[in-house]
């Protein structure tokens, strides 16, 4: 099994164990209305076009020269090296903060009651904290899985990319001792949150199907 099959079948099973024990607590929402089921499965269809842009992206990224044949073809429209190597990090680095606090924030509060805690407007470090509050052990499942370091540094706009191939986030806005990392790495942190938020749409739809949110 790959290691990308891996996580994602460890994170269903933890999300699988997470709205399983809330159902049985009494925290998921029933019978939610149609108009704003409508609105959650528009926003999990745009995410899947922005993912589909990412990876349409990657491709032109998998070596220097592919970098170069695309640039020297859109040559005469403005786009050179730079400016695809710009549009790139833009997606990369937006596409982690849309998987956390769309696919993953906002999807999740978006089918619980505002009990013992938990509230329909929460930040994602707070909604983490609450499910600890609330089941413990799943909570420890769960706090792994989802990257609130580099959530936290890419939406504060505290990260940046140096000549070389390192990425550099920072833990506070005076960017005192940012942690630094191969640009590979970042991908690789980047691809994961993918992965998790995904496999999270995937018990969602699951449990849709199992009726576990009927009125």
């Amino acid at each position: 099994m790959s290691k990308e099959k891996e996580l994602f079948e460890k994170a269903k099973a933890v999300f699988g164990e997470l709205l399983d024990d809330f159902n049985a607590k009494g925290l998921l929402r029933k019978g939610i209305p149609h108009d704003q089921r409508q609105r959650l499965a528009n926003m999990f269809n745009q995410s899947r076009q922005i993912g589909q842009a990412l990876n349409a992206i990657s491709k032109i990224f998998d070596s220097n020269d592919h970098v170069r044949s695309f640039a020297d073809k859109n040559k005469a429209d403005g786009i050179d090296e730079e400016v695809l190597t710009g549009v790139f990090l833009n997606q990369a680095t937006g596409n982690l903060i849309y998987n956390i606090e769309t696919l993953f924030k906002t999807a999740l509060i978006f089918f619980l009651q505002e009990k013992q805690g938990l509230r329909k407007q929460m930040e994602v470090g707070r909604l983490i904290h609450a499910i600890k509050e609330i089941s413990p052990s799943i909570g420890a499942k769960l706090e792994p899985l989802i990257d609130l370091e580099l959530r936290n540094a890419l939406a504060h706009g505290a990260f940046w990319f140096e000549t070389g191939g390192q990425a550099y986030i920072s833990l506070d806005s005076h960017l005192k001792s940012p942690k630094s990392m191969k640009f590979a790495e970042f991908m690789i942190r980047v691809k994961k949150q993918n992965i998790v938020a995904h496999a999270f749409i995937e018990v969602l739809v699951e449990r849709v199907r199992q009726g576990y949110f009927k009125g």
